[in-house]
C-alpha cells in the first residue's frame, strides 16, 4: 500500500520563544539561604570585604561582630555573645559549615575563596544540621569555577 502526505505551504506565525539559562549553584544555595530566613551577607557586600580581609575571622568580624565573640587565635573558636564569661556553658563553640560541609570549629579557610556567607543561631542551625551544629554555626559558600569571573 503505498500512501502520500501531502503537507501545506503555508508558514505559521508562532509566538516568540525566549530561553534563560539556569542559576548557578551558589546562586540556588543563596535563594535558599534568605528563604531560610538565616542571617545573609550577599557576594556583593562580601566581594567588598574579602581582599581586605588577612583571615576569614577578619570577614566574620566585619559581618556579625556585635553578635559574635570572634577570638584572637586561630586555635580559639568563635563563640555566640549570648553566653556570657564565667558561664559554664560557654564553651560552646559556634561549628564551621564550608559548602555543606560541616568542618567544626577551628578552619582554616582562605578569605578570597568566599563567595558568601550567613550566620545561624543555635535553632537554626540545630534543625539544619542537626547534633553537627547544636551551638549555631557560620555557613561559608565558597566561590566555583563561574563565580570566579562574576563576583
Amino acid at each position: 500500500v503505498d500512501y502520500e502526505f501531502l503537507v501545506p505551504d503555508n508558514p505559521v506565525l508562532a509566538d516568540t520563544v525566549r530561553i534563560t539559562g539556569m542559576k548557578t549553584l551558589n546562586e540556588t544555595r543563596y535563594d535558599q539561604a534568605m528563604r531560610r530566613g538565616w542571617k545573609v551577607f550577599s557576594p556583593a557586600d562580601v566581594a567588598l570585604h574579602r581582599d581586605l580581609a588577612n583571615s576569614v575571622y577578619d570577614l566574620v568580624r566585619w559581618a556579625g561582630g556585635a553578635s559574635l565573640i570572634i577570638p584572637s587565635r586561630v586555635t580559639e573558636c568563635v563563640r555566640s555573645a549570648r553566653y556570657v564569661a564565667g558561664d559554664r556553658r560557654s564553651d560552646r563553640c559556634m561549628v564551621w559549615v564550608v559548602d555543606d560541609q560541616v568542618l567544626g570549629p577551628t578552619p582554616v579557610l582562605n578569605p578570597a575563596d568566599t563567595y558568601f556567607m550567613a550566620i545561624l543561631t543555635a535553632s537554626q542551625s540545630s534543625m539544619q544540621f542537626g547534633d553537627r551544629a547544636p551551638w549555631g554555626a557560620i555557613v561559608v559558600y565558597t566561590r566555583m569555577n563561574g563565580d570566579r569571573l562574576h563576583p
